[in-house]
């Protein structure tokens, strides 16, 4: 089935150069475009056509690595990247545009199978020796210089620190981001048990009551880290140190654990002066506490 020109009536394949700039008084396809926008100019035979010779060719593997490699080259050039820089910049700065794509991200980005792909693909892209020898050999001293300066120019314009912080502030108000951040913060810092954590580990394990040193990032009850736990009783210990705590954030720590089902005792450090009295206070909490079935 032909096209019909709109212009001439005649019919044809499609509605070529040629035939514009000598029937029409030298009108391009992209005029004829503008001027019918929802006109095809192409017909449905020749488009499967050409879709089905495309297809062909592209499953020649010589043909596909052929054309692989040329258009990483062509993308490599200094022209072809201001070209599409500047194609991007004009596209991103038009709202109804940038709305669109925003949504479609979204939209991607709420499949889960889709998240998954993306991000293994990004994880094992990161981790390849080619992609680090890459990295090293962009970032020249003259090029982390430059991306210094562009960095505080952007972050010293006018609304910019409010905007991330408007950001930041609304992720962290995503709890399941927001305890994943802590915990990866908390295990970063490769805390190790204190002398009196220590004394009190050696005590506990004395007693045999069935605690764990957790106290250095490994496990975490929503935001919060604690020093020592129980789950056969869902009990937890936490060692205070004389000068940086005060009486006032007890009740505040034993009271977030207990959201989560678990009871709470504080020992302060000088109560390590009096072992036996200290062996004491541990047996009482602990078998104070009802056995979880």
């Amino acid at each position: 089935m032909p096209i019909i020109c709109k212009l001439c009536g005649k019919g044809m394949e499609y509605i070529n150069y040629g035939h514009l700039k000598y029937k029409h008084n030298g009108m391009t396809t992209s005029e004829y475009r503008e001027m019918f926008p929802n006109t095809p100019t192409m017909s449905p035979e020749l488009t499967q056509k050409i879709k089905n010779q495309a297809k062909e060719r592209w499953e020649n593997p010589e043909y596909r690595i052929k054309n692989i490699k040329a258009t990483q080259e062509a993308h490599r050039t200094p022209k072809y990247r201001a070209l599409i820089s500047k194609i991007n910049k004009e596209r991103c700065d038009d709202p109804e545009v940038k709305a669109k794509m925003s949504k479609r991200q979204k939209e991607l980005w709420e499949d889960p199978e889709f998240r998954q792909k993306t991000t293994e693909a990004i994880i094992e892209n990161h981790t390849t020796e080619e992609h680090k020898a890459k990295i090293q050999a962009f970032w020249t001293p003259e090029k982390r210089a430059t991306a210094g300066e562009q960095s505080s120019a952007a972050w010293n314009k006018p609304g910019a620190r409010e905007r991330r912080g408007a950001i930041v502030k609304r992720l962290w108000q995503n709890e399941d981001w927001a305890n994943e951040q802590v915990r990866k913060i908390g295990q970063g810092q490769h805390r190790r048990p204190t002398k009196p954590e220590i004394i009190l580990l050696q005590l506990l394990g004395r007693l045999r009551l069935g605690y764990i040193y957790v106290g250095d990032g490994t496990f975490y009850i929503g935001r919060k880290n604690p020093d020592f736990i129980c789950f056969e009783r869902k009990t937890i210990i936490e060692h205070y140190g004389d000068y940086w705590h005060s009486e006032d954030q007890i009740e505040p720590r034993s009271e977030y654990f207990a959201r989560y089902g678990f009871h709470t005792l504080i020992i302060w450090e000088h109560e390590l002066n009096d072992i036996e009295q200290l062996l004491t206070k541990l047996k009482k909490f602990h078998h104070g506490i009802k056995l979880i079935e």
